[in-house]
């Protein structure tokens, strides 16, 4: 295929299919192999014999009887020049059903994985059988085999990784680890530099990454293998390695910073070699752990300029480099002057073109509608698709770096994610009418129109006032189930009582180690999807079940829910624009001074790990106003300093508030995490975490076209048992002034609050501050939208 007697004047291409009546599947095989082998442009020629010659097999019915050596051939030729065809992989996932990867060898295991997970095919028997495969023969597969099927077993849909506890394919991926490991060591009597060794080291270092699979010493022998790579040892690593393990090992965040350092450095002398998809998961990674060194980012400048210039970024590399670059102090003055404008000319682009021809073509998806909902393979994505994730990854880095953005731009990034949102919702069974809210979940007097729930649960106009629910609708709120507090056709504002969990597709990975995961009864999503059972998107992991952002378990408070894919898009870019308030009223230790007003400390957040802040983390932003400085008298201890405050955040990331009022000295009270040395003495008298988040606002979801969205606000005051904590729980006014009237005025204004909040009512002593209310964001902080 790659000689001179293949053509023009070689005998071959005219040969072949003349021919290719007297082959057999072997045959077919071998000359398929043979093709894809050679040179891109055999696949005409390929698709003309693969096509003919199935149909043949299966009127001879042949096909199913066919050796594994060569389905094996035909599934890796077939998927290799992209030539999809049912027949073929029906009949090769027939014989997995009936007998497994038994009679494949390691080579036709690794093939076939290889091709259902190019074509994404949907089989629940393949990656259940690659799984048994790699778990009880690993020792037969070479490096490159075990690379290329725990890379398919990690893609394939249904492969078992994604699902909460012990399964057989995690316990394969790590067994696949290990012998990297292993190899990569030089123990085991092979080259530690060799092709096959590195590759098998990026595979399952990007297979485990997404689970968070692997024990800590694995990853940080992984890491040091790698690193020993990236140093030239042996051995030049090819990009994508280089790519698929760094963005690995900065997912885990269990390699010290030296590794990153030494990635870093290697890569700043290889970013003009890396292809476009290569250099934007490369960026992301660096981000997110910070890694800012001057040769890595001088190069990533310049790079970037480059690929700007001469046009070569999707949006998909757009958006992540944006994000990227926005995350670390670099010039804004790159975003502004050429990565915005490249967005904007694919933005334009896409609504441009038609549903179904080029405008929805590139930019990381396939033609097909559905494919614009692929999540980004640099696992970048926050679920929603390559498309729309890279708008709201522009979006959220324009905001954040405070860049001046044309209207009529930001307008077309809404008006593409609506877009996108209406095509996910006819694809999906959400397009059909949602069935209607059990009565019994709703008390009597939301149960009226929309905009009657707002004015219910809605603050007065005049800030600085308090809002006071007649005890009929205190005593019909759902304090210990969850409670539609606000009812739209596109979303809902739900209450979430404490110890019930806003569950995604990362929960199983949230929980530390010895922690109990919440259990179905106590998980919102089956509360929701109880209440909508048509609704697609309240069981579409990928889109967070349709909750916009989490609320820990031990808290309570309002949690929004989006009832299309097209609310979530909006939403969500709601949010990643700084445009929801979401604000919180919290008990914490010690008396919080007035000086302290806005938190702005980098945090470290990983799955199973309590948060830390350290400046390797990413920006974090929370604003604080102390509404009351109390004494509380125990039962045997002297007056013990407590602050009632009100927190409003801009950034979301995990435990936040927590974590940064415990960084500077007032921890939560009843927090066990973050003040593990007082919840003994805090359980005696409060029964949980005091932190209830009680006002969202936001710009409504529904059609803007035709002028600014209506603001929708929902109000909940405090649970029963976080006001009797404060009612019964001996505290008294305290003041931190020197001055006779201050002291006076202070104490007042303690009391006030102490009183409104014991009794129900939300309150605000001040008005507070434009920015605190909006939510917008200076340019240190901001919502990752990554």
């Amino acid at each position: 295929a790659r000689s001179a007697a293949w053509g023009p004047d070689g005998r071959l291409e005219g040969a072949l299919p003349r021919r290719s009546s007297e082959f057999g599947v072997h045959e077919i095989g071998m000359v398929l192999w043979a093709l894809a082998s050679g040179h891109a442009s055999h696949r005409p020629l390929a698709d003309v014999l693969l096509s003919t010659s199935l149909r043949r097999f299966a009127s001879a019915g042949v096909l199913p009887e066919a050796s594994p050596l060569s389905l094996a051939n035909l599934a890796w030729a077939s998927s290799t020049l992209c030539l999809h065809n049912e027949e073929l992989m029906f009949a090769i996932e027939r014989r997995i059903v009936e007998q497994g990867f038994v009679e494949f060898d390691a080579q036709g295991v690794a093939n076939v994985a290889w091709a259902f997970a190019v074509f994404s095919a949907t089989s629940s028997f393949v990656a259940p059988a690659v799984a048994v495969s790699l778990h009880s023969r690993c020792d037969q597969f070479k490096p490159l085999e075990l690379a290329t099927s725990v890379w398919a077993l990690a893609t394939l849909p249904r492969s078992g990784l994604e699902t909460p506890g012990t399964t057989l394919a995690k316990a394969a991926v790590e067994a696949v680890a290990g012998k990297a490991a292993v190899l990569a060591s030089g123990s085991a009597g092979v080259s530690s530099g060799s092709r096959g060794v590195v590759r098998l080291l990026a595979a399952s270092a990007w297979a485990m990454a997404p689970g968070h699979l692997g024990s800590p010493p694995l990853w940080s022998t992984l890491a040091a293998c790698f690193a020993k790579s990236a140093a030239g040892v042996g051995h030049t690593m090819t990009s994508q390695d280089l790519a698929n393990t760094t963005w690995a090992l900065a997912v885990v965040r269990l390699a010290d910073a030296g590794i990153f350092t030494a990635l870093g450095a290697h890569t700043a002398k290889v970013t003009k070699d890396l292809a476009a998809e290569e250099l934007a998961a490369l960026a992301w990674a660096f981000a997110l752990v910070q890694q800012r060194s001057e040769p890595w980012m001088t190069a990533l400048s310049a790079t970037i300029l480059w690929r700007c210039g001469e046009g070569s970024l999707g949006l998909s590399e757009l958006g992540r480099l944006s994000w990227a670059w926005a995350s670390s102090p670099g010039n804004p003055g790159l975003l502004e002057h050429a990565l915005l404008p490249e967005a904007a000319r694919h933005v334009r682009h896409l609504l441009s073109g038609d549903d179904e021809h080029e405008g929805w073509t590139g930019h990381g998806v396939r033609a097909d509608r559905a494919s614009a909902f692929t999540s980004a393979s640099d696992g970048s994505s926050c679920g929603l698709g390559a498309v729309p994730t890279a708008l709201l990854q522009l979006s959220w880095s324009w905001s954040f770096s405070s860049i001046v953005v044309p209207p009529e731009l930001r307008s077309d990034v809404e008006a593409l994610l609506r877009r996108l949102g209406r095509l996910r919702d006819a694809a999906s069974s959400s397009s059909l009418s949602p069935q209607p809210l059990a009565a019994s979940s709703v008390p009597e007097r939301l149960e009226q129109s929309p905009e009657e729930v707002v004015s219910v649960m809605q603050s007065p106009s005049g800030l600085g006032r308090s809002v006071l629910l007649s005890s009929q609708e205190m005593a019909g709120f759902g304090w210990t189930s969850p409670t539609v507090v606000l009812r739209r056709p596109e979303f809902l504002v739900l209450h979430k009582p404490p110890h019930w969990e806003v569950d995604d597709a990362s929960s199983a990975f949230q929980q530390g180690p010895g922690t109990a995961t919440t259990s179905a009864a106590r998980r919102l999503s089956t509360f929701m999807q109880a209440e909508y059972p048509r609704l697609a998107i309240l069981q579409d992991a990928r889109a967070q079940l349709g909750f916009q952002g989490r609320l820990d378990v031990q808290s309570s408070g309002l949690v929004l829910c989006s009832l299309s894919y097209e609310a979530h898009f909006v939403l969500q870019l709601r949010q990643d624009t700084f445009s929801i308030a979401r604000e919180y009223i919290v008990l914490v230790h010690g008396h919080l001074s007035e000086d302290v007003c806005e938190l702005r400390l980098p945090v470290v957040a990983s799955p199973g790990a309590s948060s830390f802040v350290h400046e390797s983390g990413l920006p974090a932003v929370t604003r604080l106003h102390t509404c009351a400085r109390l004494w509380r008298s125990g039962e045997a201890s002297a007056l013990q300093p407590y602050s009632l405050v009100f927190v409003s955040i801009v950034t979301g990331r995990k435990h936040q508030i927590r974590c940064h009022l415990a960084h500077i000295g007032h921890p939560v009270v009843c927090d066990g995490r973050y003040a593990a040395d007082r919840v003994a003495e805090d359980a005696a008298w409060c029964p949980r975490n005091f932190l209830h988040r009680f006002r969202l606002e936001l710009p409504a979801p529904s059609d803007s076209e035709h002028g600014a969205p209506a603001i929708v606000e929902a109000i909940v005051p405090l649970p029963p048992d976080l006001r009797a904590v404060l009612a019964d729980g001996g505290f008294s006014p305290a003041t931190s002034s020197e001055l006779p009237a201050e002291q006076d005025e202070q104490q007042r204004r303690s009391a006030e609050a102490l009183a409104a909040w014991s009794q129900g009512r939300v309150h605000t002593p001040r008005p507070r501050s434009p920015a605190m209310r909006s939510g917008v964001c200076a340019p240190e902080g901001g919502e990752v939208g990554g």
